[in-house]
């Protein structure tokens, strides 16, 4: 990607991603975490062996698979469901489960994992991993109390537990949180094996007969083709990006080890170097066990570098992360410009749009209408926090509103009401489905031709020339204040709307950890927006909002590995450019909103100019200042011109006077450098002789050739005197 900023590169990234299929991987990767490699003593790239989250499994026969799944159900609908309480139960080796199991099992044991728990100081019995998050109880001065961790705090989960939650999602797709497992364990929760096989577990004593029911009528060794390929697709997908996430650390640490001090425009010869990957990967491997590292890094999207700069770029681009994106995404699920099927029509925007339209009060102070904005007072949330936590836990807040049941009831109707049919192909819509009606709604009653333009917020031009040279802040107070304007709003939940809206018109502002010193029109801000917009197109929506900006700024730094990826790279660069530009005045926002081609080539010309301009100035800003020895030498070099810095600084000069050296101190040098005389300032006429090399000073008792001064040009602040001519 072509830098915008002229800021020195970054080079720090969480490493390695996380693919969620087997299919190579051309971006980075979704989400990351550093495992610490356990091989004893390091070796050569070549034959390195890295500690793999996954070992080995041996398949099994598709009989065997099928019996030891109706082994696990048989098991499940013993014992282990007399009564409604969760139990464990033994899970059968060849079972289409285990492997997932497996991985879920390696990858909570895994000492990042393990240390991380114990930081934190957590009783690992009580631990229910989710997909975003990670419960348990927690003993701090003998009072214990249940504690979560998000993938969005400052904890570090998301950090450690890549591997983990792509295990996770593949467990436990209905979000219900998964127990605890320990290294040495082959039991699972029963309920997580009933919901993983399609039963429902029970919810009380009185639906344990449900369950024992629905057990005794299927066998599980009979599953249809597509419910069972459904299951082992899970399996393969969380295994194959658990490798993944291994193959691109360990390629990383590879290629690392042959960078060395190498220049970027030196060759590197990497061809037929052979590296070995996951027992998860599809790659055929050689008789060594081992695959051509061109053929590794091609599988993750790269190609195989010839200079030590390319080399760089790919180590940047195997441990660049992208966080999984939020459930709601950027709040714009079902909000497009363009309709498509799953989407809200034109006509389903107009209704939606005027829902709150009558909620005007009567006389009487009764409201004779629909106002979803009230829902952002659900469990007190305006009262009991300040707009700066509003603003700075946005995410959780609207979490809270649109999972309250009086959100999701409304959610139900209006999908209803305009035959709205789910991911499940029926009216039986997920909760998060649900939220995205009411979200599209409260949206509409800003804007009701959302999502609108890029860089717009219910009418108010947040890239409008006049708030350039502005902080993200203060912008951002004014889309509230403008927010307010909206008589059905209480003012308390500016904060969140603007949260809201934000999210898909201008995601940067969202970006934590953001300087206060960034400024709007600024070629830093560029950069950002540059950087937040490479994150949302490849990630997915939303995912930029849990990155911090350091993160997020690394992105920009990421070169294309092929001319056809320079294309689309650059391509995400236009809008920032053309923005830019506007707020510049370097030209008027075009009636139509259409920018011409002679728009752009004024844009970037500007902004390359302006680019060149700062970096010329960065390199004048982080240049050594010379030392006194320096400019000493840069003088000295005047008069003699022939002479190398290492010559100039072996010469040496004594006192010119014979009878003032006989009088000198025994403590005192007889001889000085020239280099130390000059910085001095006792570089003076008639004091001193220059002598050659290896030269002592004249002994009083013989006749000795003595140098006559002449004058030679040095700053006017510093004569120079130096003895030339002979007598």
């Amino acid at each position: 990607m072509s830098n915008i900023s002229p800021a020195p590169q970054a080079r720090t990234f969480t490493p390695a991603a996380l693919p969620f299929s087997p299919a190579p991987v051309a971006n980075p990767a979704i989400d990351t975490a550093v495992r610490t490699k356990r091989s004893p003593a390091p070796q050569t790239p070549d034959t390195q062996t890295p500690a793999w989250t996954l070992q080995p499994l041996v398949a099994p026969t598709a009989e065997a698979s099928s019996r030891a799944d109706r082994v696990l159900q048989t098991s499940l609908g013993g014992s282990a469901l007399r009564g409604a309480a969760d139990k464990k139960v033994q899970v059968p080796r060849d079972a289409t489960i285990f492997p997932l199991y497996d991985a879920y099992r390696s990858a909570l044991n895994t000492p990042e994992i393990q240390a991380w728990l114990l930081s934190k100081g957590f009783a690992l019995s009580t631990l229910v991993v989710k997909q975003g998050s990670i419960s348990g109880s927690i003993t701090r001065d003998g009072v214990s109390s249940v504690q979560t961790f998000t993938t969005d705090d400052a904890s570090g989960w998301r950090q450690v537990s890549a591997r983990l939650r792509a295990a996770v999602q593949g467990l436990d797709p209905d979000g219900q949180g998964v127990p605890y497992v320990s290294d040495d364990s082959d039991s699972f929760s029963r309920n997580m094996l009933l919901r993983w096989y399609g039963v429902q577990p029970p919810t009380g004593e009185g639906d344990v007969k449900r369950v024992q029911h629905a057990l005794s009528t299927t066998d599980w060794s009979t599953l249809p083709p597509s419910r069972k390929a459904e299951l082992e697709g899970r399996v393969q997908t969380a295994r194959s990006a658990i490798g993944a996430l291994d193959e691109r650390a360990h390629l990383a640490n590879v290629l690392t080890q042959h960078l060395a001090d190498k220049s970027d425009d030196e060759a590197v010869a990497l061809a037929g170097l052979e590296v070995q990957v996951s027992s998860a990967s599809a790659l055929a491997r050689n008789a060594n066990g081992k695959v051509l590292l061109d053929d590794a890094l091609r599988s993750h999207g790269q190609v195989l570098p010839k200079t030590a700069g390319e080399l760089r770029n790919a180590i940047r681009w195997l441990t660049a992360a992208l966080p999984p994106p939020p459930a709601q995404g950027n709040y714009s699920h079902l909000l497009a410009t363009t309709w498509a099927p799953g989407l809200l029509s034109a006509a389903d925007k107009r209704v939606l749009a005027e829902l709150s339209n009558d909620d005007e009060e009567e006389d009487e102070g009764e409201s004779s209408g629909l106002n979803l904005l009230r829902l952002f007072g659900v469990d007190g949330i305006l009262e009991r926090n300040t707009p700066e936590a509003l603003r700075t836990q946005a995410d959780h807040f609207l979490d809270r509103v649109f999972r309250d049941p009086v959100a999701l009831f409304w959610g139900d109707l209006l999908a209803r009401d305009r035959s709205f049919l789910g991911a499940s192909g029926t009216s039986q819509l997920s909760d998060t489905e649900r939220a995205q009606w009411v979200i599209a709604a409260i949206k509409l009653q800003f804007d009701p031709d959302a999502p609108g333009r890029a860089g717009t917020v219910a009418g108010y031009d947040l890239y409008q020339p006049g708030n350039s040279g502005r902080s993200l802040a203060e912008v951002r107070a004014d889309v509230e204040t403008h927010l307010k304007q909206n008589k059905l709003l209480d003012p308390k939940a500016a904060p969140l709307v603007a949260h809201l809206l934000l999210a898909s018109a201008a995601p940067e502002f969202l970006v934590p950890g953001t300087p206060a010193t960034l400024r709007i029109g600024s070629t830093q801000w560029a950069d950002l927006r540059l950087s937040v917009m490479f994150a949302e197109r490849l990630g997915g929506a939303g995912c930029s909002r849990a990155m911090p900006y350091e993160e997020i700024m690394a992105l920009s730094r990421l070169d294309a590995r092929t001319p056809e990826e320079a294309a689309v790279l650059d391509n995400y660069g236009v809008d920032v450019v053309l923005d830019w530009a506007l707020m510049r005045g370097l030209y008027a926002r075009p009636a139509d909103g259409r920018y011409t081609p002679q728009h752009y080539q004024r844009a970037i010309q500007a902004f390359d100019a302006e680019r060149k301009q700062k970096v010329e100035a960065l390199t004048l800003f982080n240049a050594a200042m010379p030392t006194r020895e320096d400019l000493a030498i840069t003088n000295l070099q005047k008069v003699f011109a022939d002479l190398s810095v290492k010559q100039l600084k072996a010469l040496r000069v004594c006192i010119a006077d014979p009878n003032e050296r006989r009088n000198l101190k025994t403590s005192e040098p007889r001889t000085r450098s020239l280099v130390e005389t000059y910085m001095s300032g006792d570089l003076k006429r008639d004091r001193w002789m220059l002598l050659a090399p290896g030269e002592q000073p004249p002994q009083p008792a013989r006749k000795n050739h003595r140098m006559r001064l002449s004058r030679c040009w040095v700053p006017p602040s510093k004569p120079l005197w130096i003895k030339t001519s002979r007598r």
